[in-house]
């Protein structure tokens, strides 16, 4: 579609693929080469929210929802 549509060329589109691709040899050789995640590191990034929680909607909202 991209091509049909003139957004790009087939050319383009191939030196992406290749870029996309580098990038992603690149990430998986560090990845490897990352050591392994110590007992410490499984609270990192943990959030913690009182009771339940909705996305985009206020806490005081997703407790007690109004009536429709």
């Amino acid at each position: 579609m991209l091509i049909e549509k003139d957004w790009a060329t087939a050319e383009e589109l191939k030196t992406f693929e290749k870029q996309v691709r580098k990038n992603l040899e690149a990430e998986v050789e560090q990845i490897r080469n990352d050591p392994w995640p110590t007992a410490e590191d499984l609270y990192d990034h943990v959030g913690v929210t009182e009771g339940h929680y909705i996305r985009g909607v206020e806490y005081r909202l997703s407790k007690h929802p109004p009536a429709i």
